[in-house]
């Protein structure tokens, strides 16, 4: 069994492969992105948060994810375009939410149902931490490994981008 390390001591950051198993860790934030079977998983240990994509929407464009916030469990729908920016003209995707807190691909592939938000606050911060989740999770748990701005979420109108959540993305 090989197993590969790549350490970025100056942002406290480790990659590692081993056996199908790739893994992403930012010491610095507590956070990982690993690959576990076929599951592609982002895990925030200090916030007890993970993301993963649960169902592709099948002829309808999209994907269907389930976050994991404590004890929550949050189905959602988005979709990913590719855009280009107006005025630089520089291309990029576009991850837009089209359902939160229902999924009925998620519910098919995984039992859980729908969840009801007890506040317009817990919506917005489960908003919130899903739109950071799907920036480091990326086109594929890849996110950080993009240039800063390559991968997008909107959300309220804004586009944001990993270094709206402190986190620095690959160097272009």
């Amino acid at each position: 069994m090989t197993q590969k390390i790549v350490v970025d001591h100056d942002r406290d950051v480790s990659l590692y492969r081993a056996a199908k198993q790739k893994i992403v860790v930012d010491h610095e934030r507590d956070v990982s992105l690993y690959r576990a079977a076929k599951q592609k998983i982002v895990v925030d240990h200090e916030r007890d948060v993970s993301l993963y994509r649960a169902a592709k929407m099948g002829r309808i464009p999209g994907d269907g994810f389930l976050l994991t916030w404590g004890d929550r469990q949050i189905p959602f729908e988005s979709l990913s375009s590719q855009v280009s920016d107006p005025v630089g003209g520089e291309s990029y995707y576009l991850v837009k939410f089209t359902a939160f807190g229902v999924s009925a691909a998620v519910e098919l592939r995984t039992k859980v149902n729908l969840y009801r938000f007890g506040s317009d606050e817990e919506l917005a911060t489960a908003r919130r931490l899903a739109a950071e989740a799907l920036l480091v999770y990326g086109l594929s748990c890849n996110g950080p490994t993009y240039p800063d701005g390559e991968n997008r979420v909107e959300l309220h109108g804004v586009e944001l981008r990993l270094i709206d959540f402190g986190i620095e993305g690959a160097s272009a």
